[in-house]
C-alpha cells in the first residue's frame, strides 16, 4: 500500500503477489485474501477490471470460508463498482452492493454502510 501512495504500482503488486505466495504457503487466508485485494486495487486503477474483478471474486470465496465480514464487504463493493460503473452490468452491481449493505449494517461497520449507500446512489444514477 505504501509503494502504491508513492507512485510505484508495479513494486506493489509485486509485493502483493508475494505476499499472497507466501500467505498461501502458510494457510493464512485472511493475509491472502489481503493480498488479493491490494493486487486487485493496482489492477483496477490500471483499467484492468476482468482482472481485478477476478481477484475480488476469490477474495470473497475466502472472506465468506472464513467468516471474515469486513474483507467480504469491501469485496462486494469492489465488485458492485466493477460490474456497475467498468463492465455495465448494472442488474448484478445492484444485487452485490445491497449485499454490502445489509452485511456492513448487520456487523457496524458504519462506514462501509455509507460506502455502500454511495455505490446504490451511483448505480441509480444519482
Amino acid at each position: 500500500m505504501v509503494l502504491q501512495l508513492l507512485q510505484k504500482p508495479d513494486e506493489a503488486l509485486t509485493l502483493h503477489r508475494e505476499e499472497e505466495r507466501i500467505s498461501r504457503r502458510l494457510g493464512n487466508l485472511p493475509v491472502v485474501a489481503h493480498a488479493l485485494f491490494g493486487q486487485a486495487g493496482i489492477l483496477f486503477a490500471r483499467g484492468q477490471f476482468q482482472e481485478a474483478l477476478s481477484l475480488c471474486q476469490e477474495q470473497e470465496q475466502i472472506c465468506r470460508a472464513i467468516g471474515h465480514t469486513e474483507g467480504l464487504v469491501d469485496s462486494l463493493l469492489t465488485q458492485g463498482f466493477l460490474f456497475g460503473k467498468a463492465l455495465n452490468l448494472p442488474d448484478k452491481a445492484m444485487g452485490l452492493a445491497l449485499e454490502a449493505q445489509r452485511l456492513a449494517s448487520e456487523n457496524g461497520l458504519l462506514p462501509r454502510v455509507d460506502l455502500a449507500s454511495r455505490l446504490l446512489a451511483i448505480l441509480h444514477g444519482g
